[in-house]
């Protein structure tokens, strides 16, 4: 159905309205832009914004809520959001995203009548990109490196990241708040440190084994070039981890 109709349009006045009378709401000072709403002051946005809150089909519009004031409980303004997904109009499906939603984790998406999680949606994608990604990663090295049995190494490297970064972090978690993106975020960091680095080493030390270096030799020649290019690399990966600490972002 075409979301330029008087059922969209009845719903948008309502939630404007809404959200200037429930308190949940109106403690953030909010305004509420739509294709059906006037924009704040009594001017028309219909062929102003046409382009950014109407999808080029005409199926799809957006409600922006914009808050002007930060001091308030998100969890009263994202109950307050989910009372929208108990009535989309008939016909239409209701996606509810942004802060509130990700903090909570209680995004709304109405299609099958039935709330859906959006974090564990978040991991799930994340979770489905990685499976997709590590096996064209080591394709891509083992067509540098030209041993097969060398592309376990990366895999190890992997597995025992996983393992030492979840004992250093662990004992923390209950004394340091953690963002609810962050285990999802350590798993690609990790995964994407790991294989990078695999790819300097491994093909380096296929190259010279080719070339018909000795083992030992082979061994220390790439320890001690690459291993300073990784040491390096992850120094600044750090830096800017622990510089994000600096900001003043809950998320």
């Amino acid at each position: 159905d075409s979301a330029l109709s008087e059922a969209v349009a009845a719903f948008s006045r309502n939630v404007s309205a809404r959200v200037k009378s429930d308190r949940r709401a109106a403690q953030f000072d909010p305004f509420v832009v739509g294709y059906h709403l006037d924009a704040p002051g009594g001017s028309h946005v219909r062929e102003t914004l046409r382009k950014e809150l109407v999808s080029k089909d005409e199926r799809t519009t957006i409600i922006l809520i914009q808050p002007t004031k930060t001091a308030g409980s998100w969890d009263e303004a994202n109950a307050f959001l989910q009372d929208f997904c108990a009535a989309p109009p008939p016909g239409y499906t209701i996606h509810i995203t942004g802060m509130p939603a990700v903090i909570s984790g209680d995004g709304c998406f109405r299609g099958v009548h039935a709330k859906v999680n959006t974090r564990d949606m978040n991991f799930e994608l994340i979770f489905k990109a990685e499976l997709c990604t590590v096996p064209i990663a080591l394709l891509i090295i083992g067509s540098m490196v030209h041993y097969v049995r060398l592309l376990l190494l990366p895999m190890i490297l992997v597995v025992v990241s996983f393992i030492v970064t979840a004992a250093l972090t662990t004992p923390w978690m209950d004394i340091v708040p953690i963002a609810h993106d962050v285990p999802a975020a350590v798993v690609s960091v990790t995964m994407a440190i790991c294989l990078d680095s695999s790819l300097f080493f491994l093909s380096r030390f296929s190259e010279q084994h080719t070339n018909g270096w000795s083992l030992q030799r082979n061994i220390d020649d790439t320890t001690r070039s690459i291993g300073h290019t990784v040491a390096v690399s992850g120094t600044l990966v750090a830096i800017a981890f622990f510089g994000s600490m600096t900001l003043p972002e809950v998320n």
